[in-house]
């Protein structure tokens, strides 16, 4: 409540009284937070109920926190003890949430803490400096008319660090922020999602397949859970390569759409070189999407499967729009006029 809040500021510092401890809307402002509107849960229901300014106790933490950082004598540590354990397996974090989750880690090796007046602009001109008993270092700074413009707090054990850098990776083309350690853990973790079918290697499950089964590429609504598993992912990889808007598979759980016919092009290790899609369009087939990984590209892989492709769904069209590498091969095996809508359909003409 807004009444606490005012006794813990004056219990811990009663210096914070000539900054707000008594009436600390200002102080507030200064962290941008804001008050919640609360209410005591009714005992009966009511149409009515009375409502109280407070804070929730992960933004009274963030408050403390830098209060100390700014050299008053406040300790968010017991506050910061009761909430921690709760914020352990909570999946998303607000930011004051993450000042309680860090502070451990953080606490004396923040960066500068910057205050700033209502209203002003940030002054380039120092005015004045001192070092606190607990080794903080403030610095004042003024705007051309002398008037302070900025309180600038430097705590005693924070070491910058390099700027990290926007790095694209060679081998999946993932970008992240090298020297950004959350950044670099992402990228750790989407390398080894994208390097499965960009590099892939002979899977197990294919390799058993086609043992077992008189057409293992072939992936429809009735195809077991691993192979739409791969279509997605290689869907995946068309859309982002191409930058379409949705991914053309729908899950890595199944496909409800039991005219789709999906098929996983494998390499004769069983390595799932890539992926297509036909789907049935009112009056024929239509090829969706073809995605082969760059390192198996331009090695017969789609042409080995095409004349099988021809025989079962016939004269389909491709669909739009179409790469120059797709143009190039279907010009080679004169299928041109399959594009969609470049040529009449056979069928179609007088």
């Amino acid at each position: 409540m807004k009444h606490e809040i005012e006794d813990l500021l004056m219990a811990m510092d009663r210096r914070l009284d000539c900054y707000g401890a008594g009436d600390p809307d200002c102080l507030l402002a200064m962290f941008g937070l804001r008050w919640d509107d609360v209410a005591f849960r009714p005992r009966r229901l009511a149409r009515d109920a009375m409502l109280h300014e407070a804070l929730p106790a992960a933004n009274v933490a963030f408050l403390l926190i830098h209060l100390e950082e700014l050299g008053f004598q406040v300790d968010p540590a017991p506050l910061i003890s009761e909430l921690r354990p709760s914020l352990e397996k909570r999946p998303l974090l607000s930011s004051a949430e993450l000042s309680v989750f860090w502070y451990s880690q953080t606490r004396g090796r923040n960066p500068p803490c910057r205050v700033k007046p209502h209203g002003t602009q940030y002054g380039m001109r120092p005015l004045q400096s001192w070092k606190t008993p607990e080794g903080y270092r403030v610095e004042l700074h003024g705007d051309e008319s002398g008037h302070v413009a900025l309180l600038e707090v430097h705590s005693p054990r924070f070491q910058r660090r390099p700027e990290p850098v926007e790095t694209v990776c060679p081998d999946c083309g993932h970008t992240y922020r090298r020297g950004d350690p959350e950044s670099s853990e992402f990228h750790r973790r989407e390398h080894r999602k994208r390097m499965r079918y960009l590099n892939p290697q002979p899977h197990a499950r294919m390799l058993a397949a086609r043992q077992s089964e008189p057409d293992p590429e072939l992936v429809t609504s009735f195809s077991p859970a691993w192979k739409h598993r791969e279509m997605y992912d290689r869907a995946y990889a068309f859309k982002r390569e191409f930058r379409y808007d949705f991914i053309q598979w729908q899950s890595p759980k199944g496909e409800d759409d039991r005219q789709a016919h999906g098929y996983l092009i494998a390499d004769e290790a069983g390595a799932i070189v890539g992926a297509c899609a036909f789907r049935w369009r009112e009056s024929q087939w239509g090829l969706q999407w073809v995605w082969i990984s760059p390192l198996h590209r331009r090695q017969g892989h789609l042409g080995q499967r095409w004349q099988a492709f021809r025989k079962r769904f016939g004269d389909f069209q491709v669909e739009t729009p179409v790469s120059d590498a797709m143009r190039a091969f279907l010009a080679r095996r004169g299928d041109s006029a399959l594009i969609e809508g470049e040529a009449a359909h056979p069928n179609e003409r007088p």
